[in-house]
């Protein structure tokens, strides 16, 4: 049974949610059937980096308390002349130049992922020259090596440089190198 305390921490807890998470803002959007997406293109996309800046990342951990993260912005640009159908991200991809020389996915987070078979149903509207704004949470570690953020395992970012912990490629729970 709920007390009455657990109700009004309850509330409270939403109010200061609402504070630091904001809602999809009804950008994405759902369909009964699956949905034909546009190509990832240079000339419909672009992803800019800003690896110098710094932004907060918030997250709710299990005990629903909010904690910050250091972050840094990337932003993803509709350049083309026309509307553009994305498949939902919630997150991008972080891809890290491995000692084979290949880019390797990194996970920066202890998320538990879960999914279903309605993957191409869930979808982004992004307008002319409108743009998402995602934070990404920066590595840390004593080597240096270079990054790229991926929209896809085949659509990048620039390049750009940063440090890593190299026990890091090792403890993933998938190990996938980019082509």
């Amino acid at each position: 049974m709920t007390s009455e305390k657990d109700i009004e921490d309850s509330i409270a807890f939403n109010k200061i949610r609402s504070k630091y998470f904001h809602g999809d803002f009804d950008r994405i959007r759902f369909s009964d059937h699956p949905v034909k997406f546009d190509s990832l293109a240079r000339n419909k996309l672009e992803i800019v980096v800003k690896s110098k800046d710094t932004i907060p990342h918030f997250v709710i951990d299990s005990l629903r308390n909010i904690k910050a993260y250091k972050s840094f912005p990337v932003f993803i640009k509709n350049i083309s002349s026309k509307k553009i159908i994305l498949p939902e991200n919630k997150s991008l991809g972080t891809f890290v130049l491995n000692k084979k020389n290949k880019w390797q996915l990194i996970w920066n987070d202890n998320a538990f992922i879960c999914g279903d078979d309605r993957y191409d149903r869930r979808y982004w509207v992004l307008n002319p020259d409108e743009i998402i704004i995602f934070s990404v949470n920066y590595f840390k570690g004593e080597e240096k090596t270079k990054f790229k953020i991926g929209l896809s395992n085949y659509f990048f970012s620039e390049e750009f440089e940063g440090n890593i912990n190299p026990v890091l490629f090792n403890k993933q729970r998938t190990i996938f190198e980019a082509k």
